[in-house]
């Protein structure tokens, strides 16, 4: 399902997309990397929580597919060290070890391309400009994009139920993954509004630890287009 989402070439952005639930978006998750794994690409997964990124681990583990989990700062250093011969499909990584700031990056496997599945919005939306940031330098095709499900901890406190009623009564079922440019918006919105919000950010293990630690709730906009 993810793989008619991405494109071939160049740096690509897509609309954030959506499921119902965690379970249905790790499904897809799981077609989309074993359908996409191959010598020539390389697949990120990203999370900015330590939840989250433990959560992709775990699945990674059940589903029996090849990782390396990324230790140090991925930088020009790293790219050009990573073997092409004997590399996984999947890097698993915070979102905090993506420099955002490279010299020129070099690179001898002129077939390479990389996707990016951030498996989950920051409430600052800085942290995912830059990831953003550090896909536009690599040189090579990037397809980045963000995976979210309807019961997230962000999507509880932006979005609101009379939203996730318009999605489905648009077609989004349990096992369906879409994106909606109205969601997208009012995610955007809102995480801008919370950057002005929080002063001095408390860091958390998970989103919900997140907005418990910064003391802010984002009460829903009652019209599900605002």
């Amino acid at each position: 399902m993810l793989d008619s989402i991405f494109g071939k070439q160049g740096y690509r952005r897509f609309d954030d997309s959506y499921a119902l639930t965690r379970p249905s978006l790790f499904n897809s998750l799981r077609d989309s990397i074993e359908n996409r794994a191959g010598p020539e690409q390389v697949i990120f997964l990203v999370a900015h929580f330590t939840d989250v990124f433990t959560e992709l681990q775990d699945a990674l583990e059940s589903w029996n597919l090849p990782y390396d989990i990324i230790t140090q700062v991925v930088n020009e250093r790293w790219l050009e060290q990573v073997p092409h011969g004997t590399r996984p499909p999947v890097f698993l990584t915070m979102a905090e070890m993506l420099a955002t700031e490279m010299s020129s990056v070099k690179t001898s496997d002129t077939s390479l391309s990389v996707a990016m599945m951030i498996v989950e919005r920051h409430p600052l939306g800085h942290y995912d400009q830059k990831i953003e940031s550090f896909a536009r330098q690599l040189p090579c095709p990037v397809e980045l994009g963000y995976f979210l499900a309807m019961d997230d901890e962000i999507m509880k406190q932006f979005i609101n139920q009379d939203m996730i009623l318009l999605l489905k009564q648009l077609g989004l079922r349990e096992h369906d993954l879409v994106t909606s440019h109205m969601v997208t918006r009012r995610l955007n919105r809102a995480t801008k509004k919370m950057a002005k919000r929080v002063k001095q950010e408390q860091t958390a293990l998970s989103a919900s630890e997140w907005f418990r630690l910064n003391h802010v709730t984002e009460e829903p906009s009652r019209h599900p287009t605002d």
